[in-house]
Order: structure tokens, then sequence, then C-alpha cells
């Protein structure tokens, strides 16, 4: 008997994306690469015509318009709504995605290609309106890598168009700043930038409290304090956002152009130029808040400050400001009798009480500073300085003419006392100590002004010289057999007798 075959034919199910069902939920994606006006016009009126598109196809649901203002197609990492698109298909609850054409759904051949396909293997067709392009064709992904080629080049068209026309603005001279986070000036033009008066006013505090001696984290703590707000509008300052002040040309009135560049069009990266591109200075490009010599000198003591050997303390306005003459340390309140009636406060070489087995430790006991008398030391060296150098102090002056504080200016006259201390911190950029009780002053002019506290009448204790080694101790016994003293050396055998060696 032959055997009998028999062919068992199963019905092929046809895949979601080639079946029509009753009821589609379709998604709606559109995007524009800038927050212009203009492209404001462009989002919305893409909106508007894709959703009346579903409206009127019979059988499909609006599943939800997702938009993207203002964000470039290169990379959907930033692109927040195409993301939840992605999450909400994964989900299941999408099974059909219209957009206008290829380059607003990407404009990154990778990207595109990568998107589609995982939106295939979740059963979720894609179609391009402009193109008339459907995923679920055969020819489907054939012609959409072509047109994402296509979109992707004329990305790179775009971004070397802008690229030469910002370099070649940068040439001209033309710049301009992100005014929204930019403290201290507002536009008015394409290219042209005006003091904000009120803004300028934090920024020359600013300036003004660094000069006084404190650290960029000192002062954003007290703009928090005070409760001003940040460049972008934020409550809490940070030390950055001071250094980046504090650091910024633009306040002196010049600009250095083309400090960073994109190293290609799709990541978008920053890089610092360090010599890669041509860059250019403007000098006195727009009105200055803080005058050229005021800046420089807030550069260099920035500089100082990084090189110091021992840490730099802001804490107030006295920190860093004295200076031993043997070591180079700067001084610091020490308490001294704390626990009893004698209690009191001293400034003193912060390398004085360190381990003697340390190489840092200062070698004398320099000129100690009650902290009662600190202010009475800045109001002697003002005066004196009036006295001896009148032609300094009236540098000084007008450096502080220039950050707008006149008043301060009016303080340095010959009746400074001890409320001024604040203000006469402004102009001296250090104090050295000597143990012989007499202090030479670095004022911002570059002049130095000398000052005998103890002819001075302040009650500060003077120091002596190189402290000497101790002599080795001597103990002395006495002879067992005639009942002499003897000499006993320390670290050696122990003596008994007069005979011994």
């Amino acid at each position: 008997m032959e055997p009998t075959i028999t062919k068992i034919v199963k019905p092929i199910l046809p895949k979601r994306e080639d079946s029509m069902p009753c009821l589609r939920r379709v998604a709606v994606y559109a995007r524009v690469s800038t927050d212009h006006e203009e492209q404001k016009t462009s989002l919305e009126a893409q909106k508007m015509y894709l959703s009346r598109m579903v409206e009127l196809k019979g059988g499909w649901e609006l599943a939800g318009v997702y938009a993207d203002d203002g964000i470039t197609g290169t990379s959907w990492k930033k692109r927040a709504s195409f993301q939840r698109m992605m999450k909400d298909c994964e989900a299941g609850k999408i099974d059909l995605v219209i957009t206008k054409s290829v380059s607003r759904f990407a404009r990154n051949t990778v990207d595109s290609i990568k998107a589609v396909r995982k939106l295939q293997s979740l059963g979720v067709v894609v179609y391009f309106e402009k193109e008339n392009i459907w995923t679920n064709d055969s020819k489907g992904e054939f012609v959409l890598t072509l047109m994402s080629s296509l979109a992707q080049e004329e990305s790179r068209s775009i971004s070397e168009n802008t690229k030469w026309g910002m370099r070649k603005r940068f040439a001209d001279g033309f710049y301009s700043v992100p005014y929204r986070r930019f403290l201290g000036y507002d536009q008015a033009g394409r290219c042209s930038m005006v003091v904000n008066r009120k803004e300028a006013v934090t920024v020359r505090w600013i300036y003004k409290w660094f000069l006084q001696g404190l650290t960029a984290h000192s002062i954003a703590g007290k703009l928090t304090k005070q409760a001003v707000k940040t460049p972008g509008g934020c409550d809490v300052w940070s030390a950055s956002s001071v250094r980046s002040i504090l650091t910024n040309e633009k306040y002196k009135g010049d600009a250095l152009l083309q400090k960073r560049f994109f190293l290609d069009f799709l990541s978008k990266k920053p890089c610092k130029n360090e010599g890669q591109l041509p860059r250019y200075y403007v000098t006195d490009g727009h009105e200055a808040i803080i005058a050229p010599e005021v800046f420089d000198y807030v550069q260099v003591q920035m500089e100082e400050r990084k090189k110091r050997s021992s840490r730099y303390s802001g804490g107030s306005i006295f920190a860093s400001k004295f200076v031993c003459s043997h070591c180079g340390a700067p001084y610091f309140p020490k308490p001294e009798h704390s626990t009893d009636k004698y209690h009191k406060t001293t400034w003193m070489c912060s390398r004085r009480f360190r381990k003697k087995t340390s190489s840092a430790i200062c070698g004398i006991r320099n000129t100690r500073i009650p902290a009662t008398a600190v202010r009475q030391v800045f109001a002697a060296i003002a005066q004196a300085a009036l006295t001896t150098h009148p032609a300094a102090m009236k540098v000084c002056r007008q450096i502080l003419e220039e950050l707008d504080l006149d008043d301060v200016a009016e303080s340095l006259g010959a009746d400074s006392s001890n409320e001024d201390c604040e203000d006469l911190a402004l102009i001296i950029h250090r104090i050295v100590v000597f143990p012989d009780g007499h202090v030479e002053a670095e004022l911002i002019s570059g002049e130095t002004v000398s000052v005998d506290l103890v002819a001075s009448g302040l009650p500060v204790t003077t120091g002596d010289k190189l402290m000497k080694p101790k002599k080795k101790r001597i103990k002395k016994g006495r002879c067992l057999q005639c009942g002499k003293r003897l000499q006993q050396a320390e670290g050696r055998k122990k003596k008994k007798f007069c005979s011994d060696a």
C-alpha cells in the first residue's frame, strides 16, 4: 500500500501593520528646530494639519499629539516628546505614527533607521506625509534611508553656513550674549549691549566683596541670604556662578570671541578653543560695568589665591589679610583662656602651634594682635597712607569711584574710624606683620605703607627673635664614694662614682 501524503495548510494571519483594524490608534509627531515666532507658527500648523487628517480618516483615532519645540533633530536624546512617544509605543498605546516629513522625524540617518526598526518590532507603522512613505512597505526602509541621508546632509549644510556666518561676524567684531542668563546687560538692537542699572549693582557688589577678601563661596552665600536672583533666575547662588562673573571680560567692556566651538553638527559637543580656531578680542566694544583696572586687579588676586601654599580663608574681611613675615602663612583668630574669665581671641600666625616635627612650623614668635584691635590697625594704616602716600590714596579713591562706591571713597579720609574697616579692607591687599611690632601694608595701588603698632599705642604683643633650641637637660647626682655632685648627661648610662667616664 502506498503512503498517503496530506498537505496541511495553516492560514497565515496578516501582520498588524498589513491589516487595517476597525479602529487604529494614531499619534501625531511634530517638531521645529528653533523657538522663534515663525517656527512656533510652523509647529502649530503641523499639529493642526496632521490632527485634522486623523479626524477625517475613517477608522483612525487620535492617540495623542507629541511636539518638540526648539529642539534639533540631529539627536533624539534631548527630545522629551519623542522619547515619551517611544515609551507609549512600547506600552502598546499607539498603532500608527504620522509626521509631516522625514526631516521632522529625524535629521540623523542612524537615529532615524534605529527608531523605525524599533517601532517595526513593536508592530507600529510610521507614515511620512510629504514623501508618502509607509514603513510597512517593502521599499519603505530603503527610501527612508535615502531621504534621511538627504535630511542629514541638509542639516550639515545649514550648520556649515551658520558657522561660517558666525565666524565672519566674529572677525568683523560683532557679538552678543545670552541675555536671559547674563547678569548686568540687556539687548538693544541686534548686536548692541546696554547696562541694566539694577543688575549692575549686584555685579559691583560681587567685585567689592571679593576685594574685601571674601571667597566666591562666601559671596554666593551672602547673595543667597539677601534673596538676590541668579543670572538664570534661581534663588540659590553657587560659587561657580560668582567665579564666572569675576572672570568674564565683558564686564570691563571687552569681549573674547570664539572661546568654544562644536566638534560636529550631530553630537553638538562643545569644545574649548585652545588654538584649533582663531579667536578675536574686541576692546571697548560696549559700556563697561567694572573699570578695566579693577577687573585686571581682580584677575591677579584670583591667580595669587590659587598659587598660595596654604588654603585661602575668606570667612571674614580680616582672614588672609594679615601675613607672617617669617613663614608667609596667614594669621588666624585663636581663642585663649576659653574656660575662665580671662577669655580673649588673638590673631596670630597659623603655623605657630603646629607639631614640632612638622617642617611647616613657624620658627619665631611673631607679633600677636588682639581681636579688639584689628579694626584699629586698619584705621591706623589708612591714616598713615594719607600722610605718606597721598597719591596712592587718590588712586584707591579713583578705583572705588569706578566701582560706583562713592560713599566708600569719601570715607577714606583722615577721620577714618573703626566702623570704616570694611571699606578700608578694599584698598589693602596684604598686611605683613613683623616680630618687632610694625606692619607693612601693600595697597591696591602698589604702594607700601609702614606702621609701628606699638608707637601708635595699639595693645599688641610683640614677639621675640628666632627661638633658640633647647639645651639638653643635665641631671645632677652625688658620688657614692666621696659624695661630690656628678653631672649626668641625658641619654647616657647614669654615673655612680667620680671615676665613671
